[in-house]
């Protein structure tokens, strides 16, 4: 992770620094970006709404939960839970809403970085808004809920 990110803000200070004059690749309109953030926000707060409807089921449910009963596609997912995978899985997410930061590096760039937050912010609400809509509307149990070697509570 440390060499990616290294070789990352090489190729960007390397590639910034040969431009002779600056011109911003970066717009935001209203007529665009309003309606984004606005439908992305309601999306979001959908999603919310719509899990927020869900009972979570009782302990004995989940300790009787069948590994007949899972599709086939999904049974090579049961035994795969990694609490090492899981913390880099959140680690790579957490520090993905750090990297406009790096724009900061460029004097080009630095101008521009109400801009880029404003879209990289615009990018991370409508991936979530999109993701957990999905989460909250698919009725489907997760197949690592199969799994007997993890603790019920870890389930709920």
């Amino acid at each position: 992770m440390r060499h990616f990110l290294s070789l990352s803000l090489f190729l960007h200070f390397s590639l910034s620094s040969s431009a002779q004059q600056f011109t911003s690749p970066y717009r935001l309109s209203a007529t665009v970006d309003i309606p984004l953030s606005s439908c992305s926000a309601l999306l979001l707060l959908s999603s919310y709404g719509v899990g927020t409807t869900w009972k979570i089921p009782p302990k004995e449910t989940l300790l009787t939960l069948e590994v007949d009963n899972i599709n086939k596609f999904d049974r090579s997912a049961i035994h795969q839970y990694s609490k090492t995978c899981a913390y880099i899985s959140d680690a790579t997410v957490y520090a993905s809403l750090l990297l406009p930061l790096i724009e900061l590096g460029n004097r080009n760039s630095r101008n521009d970085f109400g801009k880029i937050a404003t879209m990289s912010a615009e990018t991370f609400v409508l991936n979530l808004a999109i993701t957990d809509m999905f989460k909250e509307t698919i009725r489907r149990k997760r197949p690592l809920l199969y799994d007997p070697d993890i603790p019920v509570d870890k389930k709920v």
